[in-house]
């Protein structure tokens, strides 16, 4: 009876110690963190981000520092535009001029037609003074004769008015794609994140 009291009293020492082996073993594999700091094991993955500008210019302003946390749609910097607005303004100025001459090409069709109208008249009328013999063919003919040119300067006048307005959408086309410009001049962030880097600084091209 002794016997089996001693080895059942060996067997629970013997599995205390291992336990105790084992958990202090566990301990030592264990990094060492502070507290308030979780681990264990796993993947992490983040989308890096580069932000540019589209076309080349002299750095304007920096809003923000490498480490900074950035919202999406948040300014992070800007390009100078000057020379893009002084662009602007002239590309504006050559709509304006563009659309006075579409209304000089629609005076002119207006005039134009009026001489048709006129010259149409006077045909109608030599016709029936040729018929009553009261005039010569040749004053018929000459009748004939202008009014096929006012035809034609109608159609030259109709003609210089759509080339005119095709000069205002180029000149339009022209505005929309500065200001496009100016405003890719202004870079935003396309996400919520972190600045990894700030590789240019102010005043750099």
């Amino acid at each position: 009876m002794a016997t089996g009291l001693k080895k059942l009293l060996v067997a629970v020492i013997v599995t205390g110690v291992a336990i105790v082996v084992w958990q202090v073993w566990q301990k030592m594999q264990e990094p060492s963190v502070p507290d308030g700091i979780a681990f264990g094991n796993g993947r992490i993955e983040a989308v890096q981000t580069d932000i540019s500008t589209k076309i080349a210019g002299r750095v304007d302003a920096i809003l923000v520092q490498e480490g900074d946390l950035v919202e999406a749609g948040q300014i992070v910097a800007s390009i100078e535009t000057s020379q893009l607005r002084a662009k602007l303004l002239q590309a504006r100025a050559a709509v304006a001029s563009a659309e006075s001459l579409v209304a000089s090409a629609q005076a002119a069709i207006a005039q134009s037609q009026a001489q048709q109208v006129l010259a149409e008249q006077e045909l109608a009328r030599s016709k029936e003074l040729v018929k009553k013999q009261l005039t010569s063919t040749e004053e018929y003919d000459t009748k004939v004769s202008q009014l096929a040119v006012a035809k034609a300067n109608v159609a030259a006048a109709e003609a210089m008015l759509e080339s005119r307005l095709r000069n205002v959408d180029a000149s339009e086309a022209t505005v929309l794609e500065i200001q496009t410009q100016i405003d890719d001049s202004t870079l935003v962030s396309p996400s919520k994140g972190r600045v990894l880097y700030r590789l240019t600084e102010p005043s750099e091209v």
